[in-house]
């Protein structure tokens, strides 16, 4: 967790998970987004040091606390042209985490975005 640590304490936390990840994958992260949306401070120049470009949702789905079907019509009314819809695949670090939730929010929500015009992308790097 970041919120209320040093700037010294951030750099290491997040330097670590980023040699983490491309040790793993073999690919470098581009982007970040602060845990619970927070930008503690010194976090913003750990990402530029990094060479991390911010990342935020328009629409979050409340999918660890709320059925699917609430979920799914939090996504199709807060929907946006451009917007980006933040949902989570696993929770607390459970060891097979319930995101069932989750999962039929998705079913839901995505065929209607679809007939609706929308087109579901990953975040990419348009540069």
């Amino acid at each position: 967790m970041l919120c209320l640590r040093k700037p010294d304490f951030i750099r290491a936390e997040v330097t670590e998970a980023q040699q983490t990840i491309v040790e793993v994958t073999g690919v470098r992260p581009e982007w970040f987004r602060a845990p619970y949306g927070v930008h503690w401070p010194g976090l913003r120049q750990v990402q530029r040091d990094l060479r991390l470009r911010d990342v935020m949702w328009t629409v979050i789905g409340f999918d660890w606390t709320l059925p699917a079907d609430r979920v799914a019509n939090r996504i199709l009314k807060r929907a946006s042209p451009g917007g980006i819809l933040c949902l989570h695949d696993g929770r607390e670090l459970r060891h097979n985490p319930d995101i069932s939730s989750t999962i039929e929010a998705v079913r839901i929500a995505v065929p209607k975005l679809i007939d609706a015009g929308y087109e579901i992308e990953w975040i990419t790097d348009h540069e």
